[in-house]
């Protein structure tokens, strides 16, 4: 596997803000939220491409709509410089297209 050189956005960072860290959510069974969630700044990201962060390898592809609510997710598994590996999850989905994900945002 080609090894993950550079590591970059999931989406134009210019166009997007996020949420980020540990917070208790609510509406979410009341548990904590550790990822990210990026949003479109003008609201309207319904439908927008996410691409992967690095160079890697899909390693699941998953429809969890229940009970957590993550809707589509994908996981990709990036191989660094010394053999270690780091993963990547990207959730909230519309669709599970994964020919563009080895091309990521520079």
């Amino acid at each position: 596997a080609t090894p993950a050189t550079t590591f970059s956005w999931p989406v134009p960072v210019q166009d997007y803000h996020f949420n980020f860290g540990p917070f208790f959510d609510f509406d979410n069974f009341q548990k904590y939220h550790l990822g990210e969630d990026w949003n479109a700044t003008n609201g309207n990201d319904f439908g927008q491409p996410v691409y992967a962060i690095a160079n890697g390898k899909v390693v699941d592809l998953q429809d969890i709509s229940w009970p957590d609510s993550w809707g589509k997710v994908i996981v990709i598994e990036h191989i660094l410089f010394d053999n270690r590996k780091v993963y990547s999850l990207y959730a909230h989905l519309e669709d599970l297209d994964v020919a563009n994900l080895n091309s990521p945002q520079s």
